[in-house]
């Protein structure tokens, strides 16, 4: 390796130790209290150093935000790639997602959170391009997530087992953004369930129940989309996983 190269790896490795610094430091303090002193502290770098990778601490939330989204595609792939039927698989995905967001509730929360991380974008704004290179470079990540999805749909439509004027695109986006809302409704529910211990609980669906919910959203997505009706044993089967996790969280 020439010294060119090896200077670019270095140069990444140290990129990759502030963002996991940064990632960690966020996690214990918060987002609002954690500095960019506190980073280069951890890192143990001047601050001019620091500056020199990332030039303000949403940079770095970006740069956390890409890694979370990198972790799910990652994470949903793996599962999506079993040899069983379109809707089998469809269910190890959404089996696969509900585990991501237990495994890695901060990186859930950081995914659903751009809007706050200087991201808007207004008229006049002289950081527009700065922020349309975000969004975009974001949503090349989302479209790869959402094809995981596709990929599922459109295996099932070419054997035969989904319909064939089933819309792949709208079936992912349709089970992308309601599995988003089903487990933000969880995750607001359990943050605010300890203050209502003793009073009548204010929300429709109890925390326990939000994973059945969950699975109907798949399963009645899956049961509009195939051609013959399926074995109510062999669907359970597929959320077993999911059901055992219930039980102990």
């Amino acid at each position: 390796m020439g010294i060119t190269e090896r200077k670019q790896r270095e140069k990444e490795q140290r990129a990759e130790q502030i963002i996991s610094a940064a990632e960690n430091l966020f996690i214990d303090n918060g987002l609002a209290k954690t500095t960019m002193d506190d980073i280069a502290k951890e890192c143990e770098l001047s601050k001019a150093t620091l500056y020199l990778y990332y030039k303000s601490k949403e940079e770095l939330v970006i740069e956390i935000v890409k890694r979370a989204l990198d972790n799910l595609y990652e994470h949903l792939s793996a599962a999506a790639a079993v040899n069983l039927s379109g809707s089998d698989r469809l269910r190890v995905v959404g089996r696969s997602y509900l585990e991501f967001y237990r495994e890695h509730p901060w990186y859930f929360k950081m995914i659903n959170g751009m809007g706050e991380f200087g991201t808007h974008q207004t008229e006049g704004d002289p950081h527009l391009d700065m922020k349309n290179n975000i969004l975009s470079d974001i949503a090349s990540r989302n479209y790869q997530i959402w094809d995981v999805c596709v990929e599922c749909v459109k295996k099932g439509i070419d054997s035969g087992e989904f319909k064939p004027t089933v819309d792949p695109v709208a079936t992912a986006v349709g089970l992308y953004a309601s599995s988003n809302g089903v487990i933000l409704m969880l995750d607001h529910i359990k943050q605010h369930e300890r203050y209502f211990q003793d009073k009548p609980n204010p929300f429709p669906i109890p925390v326990g129940k939000i994973d059945d919910i969950y699975i109907k959203i798949w399963e009645y997505t899956i049961d509009s989309i195939v051609t013959t009706p399926e074995n109510p044993e062999q669907k359970r089967a597929m959320w077993q996983t999911s059901t055992d996790e219930r039980s102990v969280s």
